[in-house]
């Protein structure tokens, strides 16, 4: 009879331990947001998302995040976005296990009229892309470029006949697009 006592208290003990397990369950789509959302970002400027699960509970472990558009919005696995070279909306996903929630995000235009952005954008942008920057016609070009290299802060990599070669941040890039004289940065 002790042991079968026995064995009821250890059989008791085990299934206590196995209710109270601290496993997390997977969230299902429906339980996950994207915070903030929507959010509006600047240029060179970062921001950092979160996800949250059911009862507002942010999830840290195990989320993916992807943009899509990385060459507006990049996203790292931390879920710490920058704005990168161009404007326009970008949707910011979350994925933990099989579910996801999605938010908003954009950058807005730095100037009402910005110089055309042309080019393939890299799929992995970094800080700093190399860029061709063309003027309007009729202007100096060694003078400009002297000048703006020194009042925004960039180094010129190779002075063309129309404009310049130079690694840019994306604020830089973005100062750029609003000179009036600038028409057009290619990505290099």
């Amino acid at each position: 009879m002790k042991n079968f006592a026995k064995i009821l208290t250890l059989s008791a003990v085990l299934a206590f331990v196995a209710c109270d397990s601290t496993t997390p369950t997977a969230p299902a789509s429906g339980d996950l947001e994207v915070v903030p959302n929507p959010a509006v970002m600047t240029a060179g400027k970062t921001r950092q998302f979160t996800v949250t699960g059911p009862g507002g509970t942010t999830i840290t472990d195990g989320v993916t995040w992807q943009s899509s558009a990385p060459h507006i919005i990049s996203i790292s696995s931390s879920g710490l976005a920058m704005g990168m070279y161009e404007h326009g909306n970008v949707t910011i996903q979350a994925s933990v296990g099989t579910a996801s929630a999605s938010g908003s995000a954009n950058v807005p235009a730095a100037c009402n009229a910005p110089a055309e952005l042309q080019g393939t954008p890299p799929s992995q942008p970094e800080t700093s892309q190399l860029f061709e920057v063309q003027f309007e016609s009729g202007v100096d070009v060694a003078s400009r470029t002297a000048e703006l290299a020194q009042q925004i802060g960039f180094l010129v990599t190779e002075t063309t006949a129309t404009g310049f070669l130079a690694s840019l941040s994306p604020q830089q890039t973005n100062t750029l697009r609003c000179v009036e004289d600038i028409a057009l940065l290619i990505y290099s």
